[in-house]
């Protein structure tokens, strides 16, 4: 027993109490929010580093592919623009030609240029520098159909001035000179160098300075120049680019040709990761750098989504545990009112407590139980909600990066797919208007007009023969009737190759046909392009039809994924896949049109990894419910042992206290509810010695009490002097002074005989407020006489008030003494004056004078004299005074007990007021 109160006085401090367990609940469940918070962020900068790392492979292999591409259709270009079919025009002495094969060889030239179709986004200009004078230069702008001649500017002119050897150390390599590279110092020196030449020198090299170039150094005689567009590899970058990412072209000396974003664009990387990729065959790299940040939490909706919902979790937590507890802590709340309310009586009998005022079902619960189920309620339940909830936005927020990756993938993908096919229309753009293709049309026509269709057997045209057919299956020429005239392979079959005539177009830019059946019996895609061509003075067409190699497209499939492109009808007409069948369970799909076709590119990408992770973080939060359950019942458990053993405690006591040992008590210092409840009963213990011994005391004072009454009685009636025969004699005075006309002394024997008929009524005990003034008013005529106009009389009072019941005679004895004590010596100008209100069901009576009053010490006296005079009799045993102010507070406490009091206030020389409170009564027996 004394280990244990011990123990419990020991832990006191630390009691549970419902704040505390209220309190911990609230703690408990922060705590769950923080680890799942802390967990989904670890799980998202895993998913996070997953997809940048799959985007970044991704990016990084379509970015490079769309470099080669681009650097493959400008080498094509460079290359058609050496053959005899372009630079043979500038290498003739076209200066020292007649004027009319000038014009001539110039169209065809410019038709040829024309027919390239070359676009704006890849190049911007194309020169062509004759070697001397007797050579014509011009330069074309992709956007003019129109040849631009520059009259003064040859070779041998920017051999003079240095510049010829800047073009020829940097030959069939991209360039980008600076203006400071091309400052020319032997200008004024050239006497043959005149005003015109020299601005049109500064012009050129104002439109080539900080240009992308690329140049042949004259080594086949003419000088050719490509100003490419600034950007023609950024067209290897979808629009709205992620400025995350960062990409460079370098030459072989590491020297930057290109960036994105510009420099004023880009931004400072400290720990970013590069990669550096070199673009075989071509003399440059590939430098991609991504910022390898994890996941931004700060500034984003997901941060201020997580916070509303933990504010959310926490304040259902603390509703739950607030309506949890209070059912828990009711009972004892219930008890330790009830013991509460038993000591606020003063009965000896103690009150029982009926046993329905505990509710059933959610108290038949034992304590321990309860608690277990309140940590375990209020703690799984928003663990659970709030598990769900940042679950939901955790996946939300996954799967957008999952989107946004996939976009930007298969932006890149339609990017590089579009190129390529930009890659083979420009290739079949530049086959048509080549010299070899023109030449066999013009040739065989001629051998068809002398001998039959297969009679004559031309030259064929290799494939090898030009560049870019290596990504070439085949090609074929078609008669506009379907009819086959040349193949690029199998040539003396011709049969085999057929095409619907539906299928020609009449357009000059080439199209795809997405469902050409090949001679190998496929349905593959395929190019055609209207040829025209003069013979004989006529304009003959034709149709050439290309088919690409698949292996073209099969490159374009992003690392781990399945393309395929259909004809936006749904129908297939090319696929690649790169995933393994048993990845093709879980998969992600994109789609989306590819611009400038009719064709539409769906990807799928395997999540395995991603669905495997997502796994492993739901194991993870039901682990952590688990531990927050097992940790719920531990705290339960303790918890518990702190509120039961101080109940055993007093349940033990209470044991004693039954059988009648009343000096037991429970020392528990605790301060929580059960410490509330052992208190109220410790105080109510000692509440009920309390009463048993005041219980002894009042029977005493009580039979005191009859003693006293009995004795006042007796002083009453003795003091009457056998009021009936005096009030008789007063009427008999009364009367014979009327009949003698004495109407003055009629008028105070008259008076008298009703101030003593009010007197000697029967019982002493409560009258109506109008007959206790009638009382006074009697008194006040009598004492007139005496004192004449000494003093001034005034009653105010309210009508209705006449009507309710006071104690009988209280307030002739305060008139009376005001005109004893209060106006004692006064001549005249003296004032006794009555004011009765009524205030909040309680009447006030204030009876005043302006006599000599008393000062603070002998109005304290007075006041303590009056109101301790009954408890002088009940101990003393005797009656102090006669029936002045005494005898009217005996009186008013007898009738009212405590809901009466009266007050004395006085000042030297400034009158006195007694003030008496009174409860409004109207139908009370006048005779208790």
């Amino acid at each position: 027993m004394g280990d244990e109160m011990a123990f419990l006085i020991q832990f006191s401090k630390l009691s549970p109490t419902r704040k505390r367990i209220i309190m911990i609940c609230v703690l408990l469940s922060i705590v769950v929010q923080l680890v799942l918070v802390f967990t989904g962020l670890a799980y998202l900068n895993n998913m996070n580093d997953i997809i940048q790392e799959k985007n970044k492979n991704n990016v990084i292999n379509q970015f490079y592919k769309n470099t080669l591409t681009q650097l493959g259709a400008i080498n094509d270009l460079f290359q058609l623009m050496q053959t005899p079919d372009f630079s043979s025009f500038f290498r003739a002495s076209m200066n020292v030609r007649d004027e009319r094969t000038v014009t001539i060889k110039k169209e065809e030239l410019l038709s040829k240029m024309n027919a390239l179709l070359l676009s704006p986004q890849m190049v911007q200009r194309i020169y062509f520098i004759g070697s001397d004078s007797n050579q014509v230069s011009y330069y074309k702008d992709t956007t003019n159909n129109q040849f631009n001649e520059m009259r003064d500017i040859r070779m041998d002119m920017l051999q003079a001035i240095k510049l010829s050897p800047l073009f020829l150390q940097d030959n069939n390599r991209l360039t980008k000179y600076l203006p400071k590279e091309l400052q020319v110092d032997q200008i004024d020196k050239l006497n043959i160098v005149n005003k015109e030449t020299a601005a049109e020198i500064d012009t050129f090299k104002q439109d080539i300075a900080n240009k992308l170039i690329l140049s042949n150094g004259n080594i086949n005689g003419v000088l050719i120049i490509i100003v490419l567009n600034p950007d023609f590899i950024g067209n290897g970058l979808p629009q709205n680019q992620s400025m995350g990412n960062q990409f460079s072209i370098v030459n072989g000396k590491q020297q930057e040709i290109w960036t994105y974003p510009s420099k004023d664009g880009m931004q400072t990387c400290e720990g970013c990761e590069q990669i550096t990729k070199k673009l075989t065959p071509y003399p440059y790299s590939v430098v991609f750098t991504r910022h390898t940040s994890s996941l931004e939490m700060r500034n984003t909706p997901l941060l201020d989504m997580f916070i509303i919902m933990f504010i959310f979790i926490i304040i259902l937590t603390l509703i739950i545990s607030i309506y949890y507890s209070k059912k828990l802590f009711n009972p004892y709340y219930a008890l330790s009112s009830k013991m509460k309310e038993q000591t606020r009586t003063n009965e000896l009998v103690l009150k029982s407590i009926a046993v329905d005022w505990l509710k059933k079902g959610f108290h038949t619960i034992s304590l321990r139980n309860n608690l277990i189920i309140l940590f375990s309620f209020v703690v799984i339940l928003p663990t659970i909600s709030g598990g769900v909830l940042y679950s939901y936005y955790y996946n939300k927020t996954v799967q957008n990066q999952i989107d946004s990756s996939l976009s930007e993938i298969g932006k890149y993908t339609a990017l590089t797919f579009q190129n390529q096919v930009n890659y083979l229309q420009n290739l079949i753009n530049q086959l048509s208007v080549s010299e070899q293709l023109q030449q066999y049309l013009t040739t065989r026509q001629v051998l068809e007009s002398f001998t039959s269709y297969t009679a004559a057997t031309p030259d064929s045209i290799s494939i090898s023969m030009f560049p870019g057919l290596n990504e070439v299956n085949y090609f074929v020429l078609f008669e506009p009737t379907g009819k086959s005239m040349y193949s690029s392979i199998l040539s003396n079959n011709l049969d085999i190759f057929k095409i619907d005539p539906e299928m020609l177009k009449n357009q000059q830019r080439p199209y795809w046909i997405s469902d050409y059946t090949d001679i190998y019996g496929q349905t593959t895609m395929a190019l055609l392009k209207k040829v025209q061509f003069v013979h004989n003075g006529l304009l003959t067409e034709s149709y050439l039809l290309l088919v690409p190699k698949t292996s073209i497209f099969d490159e374009i499939s992003p690392i781990d994924s399945k393309l395929i492109i259909d004809d936006g009808n749904m129908k297939s007409i090319f696929t690649f896949d790169h995933l393994s069948t048993e990845r093709m369970d879980h998969t992600v799909t994109w789609s989306n049109a590819i611009p400038d076709t009719e064709w539409t590119l769906h990807l799928q990408f395997s999540n395995e990894e991603i669905i495997y992770k997502n796994r492993q973080y739901y194991y993870s939060f039901l682990f952590t419910i688990l531990l927050i359950l097992i940790l719920s019942i531990i705290i339960a458990y303790v918890i518990s042992s702190f509120l039961i053993k101080p109940i055993e405690q007093l349940k033990r006591t209470m044991v004693l206290v039954g059988e009648g040992d009343i000096s037991h008590r429970v020392n528990y210092q605790g301060k929580n509810e059960i410490g509330e409840i052992i208190q109220s009963y410790n105080f109510m213990i000692e509440q009920l010695n309390q009463v048993i011994q005041e219980n002894v005391n009042n029977k005493v004072r009580e039979n005191k009490l009859l003693a006293l009454k009995t004795e006042a009685e007796l002083r009453m009636l003795q003091a009457q002097i056998n009021p009936h025969f005096l009030y008789n004699t007063l009427e008999a005075i009364n009367m014979r002074s009327l009949r003698d006309g004495k109407n003055e002394i009629s008028r105070i024997v008259g008076a008298l005989s009703d101030l003593f008929r009010y007197s000697i009524s029967e019982g002493t005990g409560m009258e109506s407020l109008e007959k206790e003034l009638n009382h006074v008013h009697n008194y006040i005529s009598i004492q007139k006489i005496r004192f004449g106009e000494q003093f001034t009389f005034e009653v105010n009072v309210p009508d209705h008030l006449t009507k309710y019941l006071v104690v009988k005679l209280i307030l002739q004895p305060i008139v009376e003494n005001c005109l004893k004590h209060g106006l004692s010596g006064f001549e005249e100008g003296g004032f006794v004056g009555i004011r009765i209100t009524e205030l909040e069901g309680t009447m006030c009576i204030e009876v005043t004078d302006n006599g000599i009053g008393m000062d603070k010490e002998t109005v304290v006296q007075v006041n303590h004299e009056i109101q301790r005079s009954l408890e002088d009799q009940l101990d003393h045993g005797e009656v102090k005074g006669g029936i002045g102010l005494r005898n009217v507070y005996q009186r008013l406490q007898m009738f009212y007990q405590d809901d009466a009091s009266m007050d004395i206030s006085s000042s030297p020389m400034k009158g006195t007021k007694v003030t008496m409170k009174i409860p409004l009564k109207t139908n009370v027996n006048r005779t208790s």
